[in-house]
């Protein structure tokens, strides 16, 4: 007989792969930036892949009840991004129209984060 693996599925796993596709996320978030994240709540993280430090980000800020706080800084990371973005759009006139469409993605996945933690039932 096959043994299954009987692992319980992230309740954010449409989250993790938005944000690990950068064609839909609008922007890379590097496994840096989520350990930096991880660290500034307390929130002990090596530095692995992207996947797994994503996984182990938001499942253990749910369980640690710092998930709104995560969740925040994520939102404010991609904000600072889409300032970026918007810079280069008015200083890049010929490249705006696809500057566009990363800073309409990104703040896609903005509002992906809030609804996020509006669904979330143990805020």
């Amino acid at each position: 007989m096959k043994r299954q693996n009987q692992e319980k599925p992230s309740p954010f796993l449409s989250l993790e792969s938005h944000f690990l596709n950068t064609f839909y996320a609008g922007i890379y978030l590097s496994g840096k930036d989520m350990v930096l994240i991880a660290h500034a709540h307390d929130i002990d993280m090596p530095l692995k892949s992207r996947e797994i430090i994503l996984k182990t980000l938001l499942n253990t800020a749910q369980d640690q009840n710092k998930l709104q706080g995560v969740i925040a800084d994520l939102t404010s990371l991609i904000q600072e991004r889409i300032k970026v973005l918007t810079i280069y759009a008015h200083d890049f006139p010929q490249a705006a129209p696809f500057l566009q469409t990363l800073i309409q993605k990104s703040s896609s996945s903005a509002l992906l984060l809030a609804r996020q933690l509006k669904a979330n039932p143990y805020e």
